[in-house]
């Protein structure tokens, strides 16, 4: 079953268009249902928590729709980076960013950890985690090609 979704932030990151029902909608229900635990109603009025919001679903949802191989920790460190250094670079912007990460790995079972990690702390992610590890994804032209590298 594929599970797309593409966030609007309504006012954070609420409404979903959802391209199979079932399972998938579940998931992205329990996805909401834990950034709310995490982060609290009142943060849906926080520029910062909306910002970095944006940010780290433009970023999960490229990685989703473009599926290119190898390149998941990529994504995860970009998304972290432009949450917090497109996003006034605070502390709200942190918290966000680690909750979304935190309650993306948990629904999926993936361990990106360390990309999460490094993309916070201001890591260049397209050197650590392009070409270096057979990730064929381009950002400037957002493909995912084998000329890429």
């Amino acid at each position: 079953m594929k599970c797309v979704a593409m966030p609007f932030l309504f006012p954070l990151s609420v409404l979903y268009i959802i391209t199979d029902l079932g399972d998938c909608q579940i998931r992205w229900m329990a996805f909401n249902s834990c950034i709310f635990r995490s982060m609290g109603f009142s943060t849906l009025f926080d520029k910062d928590v909306r910002c970095a919001t944006k940010e780290m679903f433009k970023s999960l949802y490229k990685m989703t729709t473009r599926k290119c191989i190898n390149c998941d920790e990529y994504f995860h460190c970009q998304g972290n980076y432009n949450a917090v250094f497109n996003c006034d670079q605070n502390l709200r912007s942190r918290q966000t960013a680690v909750a979304i990460s935190d309650c993306w790995q948990s629904l999926r079972g993936e361990t990106n950890r360390r990309a999460n990690r490094y993309g916070r702390r201001g890591g260049n992610c397209a050197r650590k985690y392009l070409c270096a590890v057979n990730c064929k994804y381009n950002p400037s032209h957002e493909t995912c090609s084998l000329l890429n590298c």
